[in-house]
């Protein structure tokens, strides 16, 4: 279950989807749901993957995943305790 692109604004005022997911082999509990529309992004921790997962810490460790959504020009609606 993923980020519903009719909940982003730009979405919402358009009617414009168009959506990007990433997944690292080595998170896979983890990705990145981006909006190509609107250029934002939410990074979402899967529970029914790793029941034993913490969002907090394991949003911190995929740095990585947050890189690439910033190298292709992604914004974060909502920075993570970091400020990434």
């Amino acid at each position: 279950m993923g980020i519903s692109p009719d909940s982003l604004p730009h979405v919402r005022r358009t009617g414009r989807r168009q959506a990007t997911r990433l997944c690292a082999e080595q998170l896979p509990h983890i990705r990145v749901e981006a909006c190509d529309t609107c250029k934002f992004y939410l990074q979402t921790v899967d529970l029914t993957k790793d029941g034993h997962a913490i969002p907090l810490v394991d949003d911190l460790a995929a740095i990585p995943l947050t890189l690439w959504a910033h190298e292709h020009g992604y914004s974060r609606l909502q920075p993570n305790l970091l400020g990434t």
